[in-house]
C-alpha cells in the first residue's frame, strides 16, 4: 500500500507510512482517539483546540521510538552544556550557532540516550525487535466508520504484537505499569491493535499484546509485559462502549458533560461518622 492509497482512506496494511500521514487521517479512529480523558464534551473540546506542539514528555517518547524502531532520531539533537546561561548574551550566541537543532536540557537529553541505549541493549528487544517489521499502519472499513492503529513492533513466528512505552521512575515496575496500565487503558489499546491486525490478516492471527517499558531516569530500567486475557476482554468492553458514545456524538453533533440533572453528593467515606 502506498502513500496515496492512504490519503485515499484505502483500507489495507501499510509498512513505511511517514508518521506525519498517518496522523494526518482525521476522519479514522484510534485508540487514543476513544481513550480520552473526563467527558464527551472534554473530547470535543480538545478536538477543536489541537495543542499547538508536542509536549517534552511526548517529544522523548517519539525520539525513543524513532532511535529503537528506525534507527534515527525525528530531528538533530543537541545537548545544552549546564553552564551554558540562555539569558545570557553568550547563552542567547550559542543558541544561534546550533541552526536547526533541537536544544535539550541535559536531563532531557539523557533521557533520550539513556532510554535508547538500554532497549538496544536488552536481551528480548535483540531477539525479537531487531528482526521484527516496525511502524506498521493499518486501516480498516467498518461499519460507518474507518479504524487506524500504527504498532510499533510486529514480530515474525510468534502471536503477539508489541508496543514501547517512556515512563516515569518507577513506573516499569510490574506493581507501577499495571497501575499505569489502569490508569491509562493500554489494555484498550492492546485490546484495539490485536483486533484491527486480526481482521486484515486471517491467516497470521494474533492474540496477545506485549508493552516494552523503560523508565526515562537512570538506571532506564526496562520491564516487560504480556497483557491478560481478562485485561484484554476488559480492553474490548471498554472499545465498545467508547466508540458508542463517539459515534453518538458524532451523529447527534452533542457532547454532554458531567450531568443535565441534579446529582446527590456524598461525603466521602473516610469523612463518614
Amino acid at each position: 500500500m502506498t502513500l496515496p492509497d492512504w490519503q485515499g482512506n484505502r483500507p489495507g496494511v501499510y509498512d513505511g507510512l511517514p508518521e506525519e500521514a498517518y496522523h494526518g487521517n482525521k476522519e479514522a479512529i484510534s485508540s487514543s482517539l476513544l481513550r480520552w480523558e473526563g467527558t464527551p464534551a472534554h473530547l470535543e473540546w480538545k478536538l477543536s483546540h489541537p495543542e499547538p506542539e508536542e509536549s517534552i514528555e511526548l517529544f522523548i517518547g517519539t525520539c525513543v521510538h524513532s532511535s529503537v524502531l528506525e534507527g534515527r532520531f525525528p530531528c538533530a539533537l543537541v545537548r545544552r552544556p549546564p553552564d551554558v546561561d540562555l539569558r545570557t548574551k553568550e547563552g542567547k550566541a550559542w543558541v544561534a550557532s546550533q541552526g536547526d537543532k533541537r536544544i535539550l536540557k541535559p536531563e532531557e537529553f539523557d533521557a533520550i540516550m539513556g532510554c535508547t541505549l538500554e532497549l538496544c541493549e536488552h536481551p528480548f528487544v535483540t531477539r525479537n525487535v531487531r528482526p521484527a517489521r516496525k511502524e506498521v499502519s493499518l486501516l480498516a472499513q467498518r461499519d460507518g466508520y474507518m479504524a487506524k492503529c500504527r504498532i510499533d513492533i510486529v514480530p515474525p513466528g510468534v502471536t503477539w504484537l508489541a508496543d514501547i512505552k517512556t515512563t516515569r521512575e518507577g513506573e516499569a515496575s510490574p506493581e507501577g505499569f499495571q497501575r499505569t496500565m489502569s490508569q491509562r487503558n493500554y489494555h484498550a489499546q492492546a485490546r484495539w491493535y490485536l483486533d484491527l491486525w486480526n481482521e486484515l490478516h486471517p491467516d497470521d492471527q494474533r492474540n496477545d499484546f506485549v508493552f516494552i517499558v523503560v523508565e526515562k531516569s537512570p538506571p532506564y530500567a526496562v520491564g516487560i509485559y504480556r497483557v491478560s486475557q481478562e485485561a484484554l476482554e476488559a480492553g474490548r468492553r471498554f472499545n465498545d462502549e467508547r466508540l458508542a458514545t463517539l459515534l453518538r456524538c458524532r451523529e447527534t453533533g452533542v457532547w454532554p458533560g458531567y450531568s443535565e440533572d441534579p446529582v446527590t453528593v456524598e461525603l466521602p467515606k473516610w469523612r463518614n461518622g
